[in-house]
């Protein structure tokens, strides 16, 4: 699995990852999110993809808590861009905002 392409710039800042609590993390994340150009990065996911549906993944443990900063790339991609992202296995239980992993007091209730 390590050998799959890697957007580097989208993971989590080592300084923070593993001790930063949630109210701290979100906002070190939004703020490397805010570095990046949001076109850049989905056509360099979409050059990666090459034809495929692109599927953002990360190392940690599936099911190891209520939180995943893939979440926060669906904030972000949906405020840019428009862009719709969904978590593998939880479609239709929301995106950006909804975003089944973002932590609940962060989470907007998914439109009916």
């Amino acid at each position: 699995m390590r050998d799959l392409p890697q957007i580097r710039e989208l993971a989590p800042g080592a300084s923070y990852f593993r001790t930063a609590t949630v109210d701290q993390y979100i906002p070190l994340y939004a703020e490397g999110l805010a570095r990046l150009d949001p076109m850049a990065i989905v056509e360099r996911i979409d050059q990666l993809a090459a034809g495929r549906i692109p599927v953002l993944c990360c190392w940690e443990k599936p099911n190891q808590g209520d939180f995943c900063h893939r979440a926060l790339i669906s904030v972000w991609l949906c405020e840019h861009l428009g862009l719709v992202v969904e978590e593998l296995g939880c479609e239709g239980q929301g995106f950006s905002g909804s975003h089944p992993l973002l932590p609940p007091q962060y989470r907007l209730p998914v439109a009916a």
